[in-house]
């Protein structure tokens, strides 16, 4: 499942959590790009919104269909800006050239959301609101359509405790790497009597270890916990010995 916080970050949204929300919804964005082969198909049977004539009709035009209906309405009565959206949206489509209409990225997705949201439904001869969701679900869909901040901020907190979590494992990993090449000295050493010649691991690394744990053990518990565990219940008994060692000393 997409975080909405993340997708927000990567592109560089800012503004309040209302704000960022508006700019996700307003994104188009969808799951995977759409390939143009299933789109021009779909376009044609069964939505009817863009057929290519077997031949030139009278005033030259090559195709039919309610989207082209709406771009000679557009291109005659639009403003600047929904022509340029639209007539880069139908070049896009109609380039034999192209193999994607890549909606995954906000300069394709953005343009035709904007059309959806601007005609989809206003004239029986237009694409209905539904015919529009319709080629968005060729591409898994819009992903935010739906989006509330009440869900962007729970993707925050979800990403934030991700990101946290890995930075704990990657510090305890660390701190692991260290107790490992003690560890193998020590049995070294031992296995060859030269025990007098260890190189000892400090307290306060050993103290480090049992913290990283400790903290990696809390954004367990806050991420997977049911209410009934405490947080020693994720860590591995064998740092709790450690942990009960360095107490005594």
């Amino acid at each position: 499942m997409t975080n909405a916080y993340k997708t927000a970050q990567d592109l560089g949204f800012t503004g309040t959590p209302e704000e960022i929300v508006a700019q996700l919804v307003a994104s188009g964005l969808t799951a995977r790009p759409i390939q143009l082969d299933d789109l021009m198909a779909y376009l044609n049977i069964p939505l009817g919104m863009l057929r290519r004539l077997p031949r030139a009709d009278s005033d030259g035009s090559k195709w039919s269909g309610s989207l082209f209906n709406l771009l000679l309405w557009v291109n005659e009565n639009g403003t600047q800006q929904q022509k340029d959206g639209l007539n880069s949206f139908f070049s896009h489509i109609t380039n034999d050239r192209n193999r994607t209409f890549d909606t995954t990225k906000p300069e394709f997705a953005a343009q035709f959301w904007q059309v959806a949201q601007m005609f989809g439904g206003t004239a029986p001869q237009f694409p209905s609101a539904e015919d529009f969701a319709a080629v968005a679900a060729l591409g898994g869909g819009w992903l935010f359509a739906d989006l509330t901040v009440q869900k962007y901020n729970a993707d925050k907190v979800s990403y934030e405790l991700q990101q946290a979590a890995q930075s704990a494992l990657a510090a305890l990993q660390t701190r692991r790497q260290k107790w490992d090449q003690v560890s193998a000295e020590w049995r070294s050493k031992i296995e060859t009597g030269q025990v007098g010649d260890v190189v000892v691991i400090s307290r306060a690394d050993l103290a480090q270890i049992v913290d990283d744990v400790t903290n990696l053990a809390e954004l367990i518990l806050g991420d997977r916990g049911t209410g009934n565990e405490t947080v020693d219940d994720f860590i591995p008994d064998s740092v709790k010995s450690l942990r009960s060692t360095l107490e005594a000393l």
